[in-house]
């Protein structure tokens, strides 16, 4: 609508008619359409110009016509522009803090100033206008209007609203990046981001380094702590259905934003860590990392600043928080009951709170991951950020995050530390590792423990939780609901741990730490099914009691003293009424038996202090109240033979003889020989059977008197053994006088159930 007029001269009186006309798509009108001049003057009108779908320059003629009197006409040319945006500047910038002061964009484009003009983004948020300028742009006028960006502003197109709410222009997308939509990932830990398919040995190792997977002296074989570690944690990320990966999410996240991993190394194109694609998938290399931080959580030092962490004061804990989001982020521990979970913080405000200072903090919590959905749904964006905040109050008490879970102080822990790339294996850290597992298939754990006694009394209260003062603590796994929980328990003490059955299947579960370890293996259960299970943290010793029917069950002990690693491996059955104790110490194993007779299958190994070796007995025989002790005549040499003993239950021998060694058939080697040329000596042979996981290793040794005074050899592993001939050169250098020259061969299948044979011959 604009203001026009027209002129009258010589004293006309009378009435005028006011005739707008266009040849454009233009609708025009006058208001009034006439009017009754008395006289000279001026007499003003509206033209009122409806746009439609005209656009450019567009030309009006209005004609003033009084009656019998000369008609006059004006021609206005209109330029019709649309209501558009052509631009928002600046059109990507970083979220603002909640409480902090509010960014502004401007917004350029034609904003008709009679039409209340209001903007929106995509979620239904206002953006308020602040300020209405213009600028001119290579000749063109455009409205030049300055908005408030709302603190929950979101991706997407910035839409134009007439005042019926209709949208009449809308622009391109503008770019709102907080730490959820750049540095985390995009995928759910869920469904098939909570587990994997496959966490292999190669992927373990990748983890904790060859340092701590294997066991070397001459040679390296895989150790066998790390055996039980790789069982327990293999387990846990398979698991179907997965209690969850959030510590691999939340680890990943924090790499991303520190630099340590890039987003271009997973898809070339990408910058930012939320476009990676697949990240649920198994088999991509985004998905492999995630579970392979998800096992880092375990790492020595990261444990160890857990339990500080869990341990500080709300104000302590508080300054650990805010120290951290102001470097950019923190990573945050919370458990409910016995199950834990980790996400990040990356924001964080103080607050006012009944119990003094506070902080709502702004988290990265892999449940509830940035999506597009929050671009376009107020309701979807709302609940994402109620998932996605951590409230502590001053007492440190908290709520908050995808769950939504609370607690204590107690229950929430931060750091800023992270696992080392080549993590450590808690090795020296006494704690029960609850390795249940179903061979009944579905993901259901057969088990649970459901008791742990320390001189009789109860340690553990409602939940599983621990009590005060008993000695035991726990160590949630930040692997969500579902995942079984962890104890410490103090050295010193001698615990009875009980197992309850919840369905059909079989369970491992044992102590590892300290330099030892005492599991049970392959233990059958049925709902309600008590067995119970005794041990001592840092000793290679347990007690085992089945309150089932009973069947075939392995007890494993391992026990570490510097490099040298012995393990034993006790095959037998367990049964109603019947209790066994095994223990492997002073290099000497002893297993006592009470219930009726059984025959059992035990195998040592040793690593570490000679050559790596392996025996199995054939199958030993014990009745009720006998005890056995197996002691070999070297652990560093096990096919030197192995003394056996067996004393009733007073004590009395009743039998003592050289154990009978069962050969073994997943290995085999042929006949070998060793021929010197000057420095060097070859050493061949066959390999008859190699197994699945082969070592093979020729040592030369200098003897002078029986003493090796010196040593030198070769090894050739995996795809390099093959069925069939070998030969294998070893450099041994200048030869001393008065030395002899003795070769040794040995094969090992270096799998979870280790096996060697060993051969030797004089060099020629």
């Amino acid at each position: 609508r604009f203001s026009e007029s027209f002129n009258v001269r010589g004293g006309y009186f009378g009435s005028v008619s006011v005739n707008p006309r266009t040849s454009s798509a233009l609708g025009v009108s006058a208001d009034p359409s006439s009017r009754f001049a008395t006289g000279d003057g001026t007499y003003f009108y509206d033209l009122v110009v409806d746009p439609g779908t005209s656009v450019g320059i567009n030309t009006v003629t209005v004609r003033a016509r009084p009656s019998g009197a000369t008609a006059a006409e004006l021609d206005t040319a209109f330029r019709v522009s649309p209501v558009t945006i052509a631009a928002v500047t600046p059109a990507s910038f970083v979220r603002t803090s909640p409480g902090a002061p509010l960014r502004q964009v401007q917004v350029r484009g034609h904003f008709p100033a009679a039409c209340a003009i209001t903007f929106q983004d995509g979620a239904g948020q206002a953006w308020p206008i602040t300020r209405r300028d213009g600028v001119d742009v290579d000749g063109t006028n455009f409205d030049l209007w300055t908005l408030d960006v709302p603190q929950g502003a979101v991706s997407g197109p910035l839409r134009a609203l007439s005042p019926t709410g209709a949208e009449v222009a809308r622009s391109a997308p503008v770019d709102v990046t907080d730490f959820r939509n750049v540095f985390a990932l995009a995928g759910l830990n869920g469904g098939a981001g909570a587990r994997t398919n496959a966490y292999t040995w190669a992927d373990f190792e990748r983890t904790f380094g060859d340092d701590d997977t294997e066991s070397c002296f001459i040679v390296c074989v895989t150790d066998d702590h790390a055996r039980t570690y790789y069982r327990r944690w293999r387990d846990q990320v398979q698991a179907n259905p997965g209690t969850g990966l959030c510590s691999g999410w939340v680890q990943m996240a924090l790499r991303f934003k520190r630099g340590t991993q890039l987003a271009s190394e997973y898809l070339p194109a990408a910058t930012r860590a939320w476009q990676i694609p697949s990240t649920q998938v198994d088999g991509t290399a985004v998905k492999r990392d995630i579970v392979r931080w998800q096992v880092a959580q375990f790492d020595k030092g990261f444990q160890e600043d857990r339990t500080r962490g869990f341990a500080r004061s709300a104000a302590d804990e508080r300054a650990v928080i805010k120290q951290g989001v102001a470097g950019g982020d923190v990573y945050i521990g919370i458990r409910q009951g016995t199950a834990g979970h980790a996400v990040l913080g990356y924001d964080a405000q103080d607050i006012t709170t009944p119990t003094g200072p506070g902080l709502i903090v702004q988290i990265y919590d892999p449940n509830v991951p940035y999506t597009t959905a929050e671009e376009t749904s107020g309701a979807v964006r709302t609940a994402a950020v109620a998932g996605s905040t951590i409230t502590i109050q001053g007492d440190g008490s908290w709520a908050g995050s995808g769950f939504p879970w609370a607690g204590n102080n107690g229950t929430l822990m931060a750091t800023t530390a992270l696992p080392a790339d080549n993590a450590e294996l808690p090795t020296s850290a006494g704690f029960v590792v609850s390795l249940f597992s179903s061979a009944a298939g579905g993901g259901t754990t057969p088990a649970e423990i459901t008791s742990i006694d320390a001189g009789g009394r109860p340690t553990l209260g409602p939940g599983g939780e621990p009590r005060p003062g008993s000695g035991v603590t726990l160590r949630p796994n930040f692997s969500g609901v579902g995942a079984v929980p962890e104890y410490g328990l103090q050295a010193g003490r001698e615990y009875e741990l009980t197992a309850t059955g919840k369905g059909g299947g079989t369970y491992e579960h044992g102590l590892i730490g300290g330099g030892s370890s005492a599991t049970v293996a392959g233990a059958p259960t049925a709902p309600g099914q008590k067995d119970t299970l005794t041990v001592r943290p840092g000793q290679a010793q347990l007690g085992f009691a089945t309150g089932g029917a009973g069947g075939p069950v392995s007890y494993e002990l391992t026990d570490q003293n510097g490099r040298a690693t012995r393990s034993a491996e006790v095959a037998t059955r367990a049964g109603k009424g019947a209790d066994d104790e095994a223990e492997l110490a002073g290099g000497t194993l002893r297993v006592r038996h009470d219930g009726p007779p059984v025959s059992m299958s035990i195998t040592l190994r040793s690593s570490g202090e000679g050559l790596p070796g392996a025996v199995t007995t054939a199958p030993i025989r014990l009745g009720a109240g006998e005890r056995l002790e197996l002691r070999p005549q070297a652990w560093k040499d096990l096919q030197a033979g192995v003394r056996l003993t067996v004393r009733d239950r007073r004590g009395r021998v009743k039998r003592r003889s050289a154990a009978r060694l069962r050969g073994t058939r997943r290995i085999a080697l042929g006949a070998i020989k060793a021929r010197r040329s000057g420095t060097r000596v070859t050493v061949s042979g066959r390999v008859a059977k190699r197994g699945s996981e082969p070592v093979l290793f020729a040592l030369v040794e200098q003897l002078r008197g029986g003493r090796v005074v010196a040593r030198k050899g070769v090894t050739r592993r995996a795809t390099q053994v093959r069925k069939g001939r070998f030969s294998l050169p070893v450099k041994v250098g200048r030869v001393r006088a008065g030395t002899r020259l003795r070769a040794t061969v040995t094969l090992v299948d270096d799998t979870g159930e280790r096996v060697s044979v060993r051969k030797r011959v004089a060099v020629r």
